[in-house]
């Protein structure tokens, strides 16, 4: 399992484990002191994220359907910060 820690740029501290193989996402744990809203949507989010190719656009993609169809509000965290450190920890 491979670890990314990130600091938002005016945000929280993003922490990711991740478990990759043959550039696809086995899965992923997405922690730190940033909040989300409904809690239990980050969890909900790292399933989504099983599976998922590791690419910026494929990562775009997913997180933004999953904003779309499951809301969700994040405080301290923005996609883009999300996807970026996703794709260090590899």
């Amino acid at each position: 399992m491979k670890k990314a820690i990130y600091k938002v740029p005016n945000g929280k501290l993003l922490k990711i484990f991740l478990d990759a193989d043959a550039g696809k996402i086995r899965s992923v744990k997405i922690t730190g002191d940033f909040f989300t809203y409904p809690e239990e949507n980050i969890e909900k989010l790292e399933m989504a994220l099983a599976g998922c190719e590791l690419s910026k656009e494929t990562l775009a993609g997913k997180i933004d359907e999953f904003l779309r169809t499951t809301p969700t509000n994040f405080f301290g965290l923005d996609a883009e910060s999300l996807i970026s450190t996703i794709l260090s920890a590899q």
